[in-house]
């Protein structure tokens, strides 16, 4: 176990929401089981955690799902832009030094922003967009 932490969402009307595209990041068992739709995904970043409850409103150190909006998950992608470099990484608020992670949270995050362009063509009352903490 350990600390999981992502930004998700679930289509409520799939037939409002439409079709999720071939680019989308998709594994197949995910598919199969019918799993919401991940965003972007932290293993052990409790600088990327802190920072993200920090934000949002309505959370707490407890863990679970807190719903948020496109307007908030632009706020947070600024947040990680602040601490996607060398200089601002705390390693000692992670398991992982930004030398292993840093070129692949930065590409994470670009992906994420192609989905945020994306999501901003569907109905908002379509899907629900959330942060999950399994602290």
């Amino acid at each position: 176990m350990g600390l999981d932490n992502g930004i998700m969402f679930k289509i409520k009307n799939k037939e409002k929401f439409g079709a999720i595209p071939s680019w989308f990041r998709r594994e197949e068992w995910e598919e199969k089981y019918n799993y919401d739709y991940e965003v972007l995904y932290w293993r052990k970043c409790w600088n990327v955690r802190d920072a993200i409850l920090n934000y949002l409103p309505n959370t707490n150190d407890d863990g679970g799902n807190f719903d948020m909006t496109i307007k908030q998950l632009e706020g947070i992608f600024d947040i990680l832009e602040g601490l996607y470099s060398e200089e601002n990484w705390n390693d000692d608020e992670s398991i992982w030094s930004w030398e292993e992670v840093g070129e692949a949270y930065v590409e994470n995050l670009e992906y994420a922003r192609k989905v945020l362009a994306w999501l901003k063509t569907k109905p908002e009352d379509s899907y629900q967009l959330y942060f999950y903490d399994s602290y």
